[in-house]
């Protein structure tokens, strides 16, 4: 059985992660990503595993939120090795949001939880 990371994999590169792919602002989904990053202690709680599985379920988020969502649901004191190829492509493509662009940085660089910079920048993102 194939695990959401490798699914997800697979169907960006199918995508060519385009211009559309990582189309839009701050979103709903964003928002919430962002708060449960503000307050997450070595990983996500049960709550809020819930909601990024809806997220990484959800038809109507962007491929880089599938791959923000799955990315921090699969966090254990820091994102695993298999997720960072992914977070990579979303931080550096022209096509992600800048919020998008943002959680990724701040989720790459998360060692038990996020920095304090990084929960200045989150703060505003959740916020909007």
């Amino acid at each position: 059985m194939q695990t959401p990371s490798k699914l997800l994999y697979a169907a960006a590169l199918a995508l060519g992660l385009g211009a559309n792919a990582f189309a839009g602002d701050t979103t709903s989904a964003t928002r919430t990503m962002a708060h449960i990053m503000i307050n997450m202690n070595h990983y996500p709680q049960e709550s809020e595993k819930a909601e990024l599985k809806q997220i990484a379920e959800s038809t109507s988020a962007t491929t880089a939120e599938h791959i923000l969502a799955t990315s921090l649901l699969n966090v254990n004191h820091k994102i695993r090795q298999e997720d960072k190829p992914m977070l990579r492509r979303v931080m550096t493509s022209a096509a992600s949001s800048e919020t998008e662009r943002q959680l990724a940085k701040a989720l790459f660089r998360l060692k038990h939880r996020v920095s304090d910079k990084d929960k200045e920048v989150l703060s505003q993102l959740a916020d909007h």
